[in-house]
């Protein structure tokens, strides 16, 4: 019985510390880029990504946005808004057309330890190509040593194959 008790307690240290280990030597900065043909209109693309519930539908862990005031903290021009998951994490993001083919949106804030921005650009008109860039900072080390295991950009990878699929 003890030594079942001691056999489980070593698996549980050792899962710790290669967790621990993956965290601290994943770099805390993350630049990665998608590209990739979508068929469907320039426009539709455009339409889904300035479509706030949309998020939902392509990361459903987001359980509630929340439309901001513009000019709180990003000045004019810009959208804003507040995310919430089912895990009680917050994030606060603002987005920015520099065109009708390109947008940013950052993260500005954020309870997780995980900023970041992500740049979309449109080309072509019905067989269109869009490429995702994203910029990410992760202090958090349980969330490096988990992209460390599924891949530094899982998460972008999972949004060009959402946006792929509500098409």
């Amino acid at each position: 019985m003890l030594r079942g008790v001691a056999y489980v307690v070593s698996v549980g240290l050792s899962f710790l510390i290669l967790l621990l280990a993956a965290g601290l030597f994943t770099p805390a900065d993350f630049q990665g880029r998608v590209s990739g043909q979508i068929d469907a209109p320039a426009e539709k693309i455009w339409l889904v990504l300035h479509d706030l519930e949309s998020i939902r539908s392509r990361f459903p862990e987001v359980k509630r946005i929340e439309p901001l005031d513009s000019g709180s903290k990003t000045g004019p021009g810009l959208r804003t808004w507040k995310t919430v998951t089912d895990s009680g994490s917050v994030a606060v993001y603002e987005a920015q057309d520099h065109s009708n083919r390109r947008m940013t949106i950052r993260m500005i804030e954020s309870s997780s330890g995980f900023t970041g921005s992500w740049e979309y650009e449109i080309s072509g008109n019905e067989m269109t190509l869009l490429t995702i860039t994203e910029r990410s900072h992760t202090t958090s080390l349980y969330l490096r040593a988990l992209s460390f295991f599924t891949g530094r950009d899982a998460r972008l990878k999972r949004e060009f194959r959402s946006l792929q699929y509500a098409m």
